[in-house]
């Protein structure tokens, strides 16, 4: 105790690690087909007891298997944060960004109106069915059997008309705007460039989903949650791998 009070306030601050939780091991995901948690560790070197602060693979410490090596913090948080004001942060990304946003919205809207012509035919094949059943019954035809598949086929079409249902109030989106994109990113540019690492940690769990790092490389891959500006409706997630 004596000790730790003549260490200096560096010693004792607790550290922030911007990408914990987020940051995984790349080789052992590649060697093993398990995802391992690249975890914040403190070291002091030599005599005067220099400080690294880094991430380094949780399997190392668990088997000692992993080779990967340890990175300095200060290194991978900085290239996170340039990939950040990169990709997403400034303004001659917001053009690709809304481009590619709208693309995506697109796709899920198409896949939507699919879902609802695959469920209306499917649903017209039931409705025949049961008229079948239900001329075979009157025609004088009645027996276990036919009663049963009656029963199974008005099953079966409370099940289709209730997901038509669903798919058909799924409303189409506006478009992205470049101004909406804007104005929804803008504000965390001052975040940045002031360094406010509690907001900066904040907003990289709110865009960045997963830091993977192997040897010889590191992948980002972003997420946006974007937000119907218009209508207020919920935001989505759409993953941007870089």
């Amino acid at each position: 105790m004596n000790q730790n009070k003549r260490q200096p306030g560096a010693y004792k601050a607790k550290e922030m690690y911007l990408l914990s939780g987020l940051i995984v091991c790349g080789e052992c995901l590649k060697n093993v087909g398990i995802q391992y948690a690249m975890m914040g560790n403190t070291k002091y070197s030599g005599r005067s007891k220099l400080k690294y602060v880094t991430y380094r693979c949780g399997n190392r410490d668990r088997t000692k298997a992993c080779k990967n090596p340890e990175l300095r913090r200060e290194y991978i948080e900085a290239y996170v944060l340039a990939q950040l004001q990169e990709k997403i942060f400034n303004d001659q990304a917001i053009p690709v960004l809304a481009k590619q946003l709208n693309e995506y919205q697109n796709s899920k809207q198409t896949s939507v109106k699919a879902d609802q012509h695959r469920l209306t035919k499917s649903l017209e094949g039931v409705k025949r069915q049961i008229d079948n059943i239900v001329n075979a019954v009157a025609g004088g035809l009645n027996n276990p059997t036919i009663l049963e598949k009656s029963s199974s086929l008005e099953q079966q079409k409370i099940e289709l008309e209730t997901k038509l249902l669903e798919a058909q109030q799924v409303k189409e989106k506006a478009a992205i705007t470049e101004d909406a994109l804007r104005q929804l990113l803008s504000g965390f540019q001052n975040h940045i460039t002031s360094r406010n690492l509690p907001e900066i940690k904040k907003f990289i769990g709110s865009y960045v989903e997963k830091v993977i790092v192997y040897k010889e490389h590191v992948e980002v891959i972003f997420k946006l949650q974007i937000v119907d500006l218009i209508d207020g409706g919920e935001g989505s997630r759409t993953p941007v791998r870089r």
